[in-house]
């Protein structure tokens, strides 16, 4: 994992996700050490977010992921690893399984009662169809002696389909064509840092529905002031 792969930015107790927070938060508990008070890891519901969610085969995304501490001790020493399953895997990674992260980051230090957002870019979608996850999990090898791993992993669910796409520039703007799907609704994202995705074009029906046609295709033009563009999906 390089340094431009992973970005953790610590927050205090009470700080939102989302917000920098300048220093660390040690948490209220007295005596933070005595070998009867322990750190304890969890990624809680709603704690991973796209930062645009996936939605065809081969697409790059971001995940970010807020390990928070709810023990009496400081966290420090342990890994985050970062899974992508098919939507047949449980969600949860389990001691007897051989399955390999595809990023890990070294957590650093995570105050009593404080927390952690890790952000994990330049993730590729599975070259498959359908539902999939990707699952966090927060110290798998044990390295922290904390109260409980029962809440350390969690997990998002996306849907990817197959679509083959022609692009024609124009000096106007771009042409796009795609192969559509019965029920499908399509958004245009533009963006310039290939980073954060804002929509251009939404709402848009799948030609199979409207007339029977087997693509769909959309300009875009350069006026909307962006230098790159993606197509998402919606399956209704």
């Amino acid at each position: 994992v390089t340094a431009s792969d992973v970005a953790a930015v610590a927050f205090g107790g009470d700080a939102p996700a989302g917000t920098a927070f300048d220093g660390t938060v040690a948490g209220d508990a007295a005596g933070s050490g005595a070998p009867t008070e322990r750190p304890d890891y969890e990624i809680e519901d709603g704690g991973m977010w796209f930062s645009c969610i996936p939605t065809f085969a081969g697409e790059t995304f971001t995940v970010n992921v807020r390990v928070s501490n709810n023990g009496q001790a400081d966290a420090d020493g342990a890994f985050l690893g970062l899974y992508l399953v098919d939507y047949e895997h449980d969600g949860h990674i389990h001691d007897d399984e051989t399955i390999e992260p595809v990023r890990v980051v070294e957590m650093g230090r995570i105050p009593a009662g404080g927390s952690r957002v890790y952000s994990f870019s330049g993730l590729t979608a599975p070259d498959a169809s359908g539902v999939c996850r990707v699952i966090a999990y927060a110290d798998r090898d044990g390295n922290q002696l904390e109260w409980s791993k029962g809440d350390n992993q969690n997990n998002l669910t996306y849907e990817l389909s197959r679509v083959a796409i022609r692009i024609a520039v124009s000096a106007k703007g771009v042409t796009l064509t795609w192969s559509n799907g019965w029920g499908q609704i399509y958004s245009i994202l533009g963006s310039n840092d290939l980073e954060n995705w804002e929509p251009v074009i939404t709402g848009i029906p799948s030609a199979r529905d409207t007339d029977g046609l087997v693509e769909n295709e959309q300009f875009v033009s350069f006026d909307t002031g962006y230098n790159f563009f993606k197509l998402r999906i919606d399956q209704r």
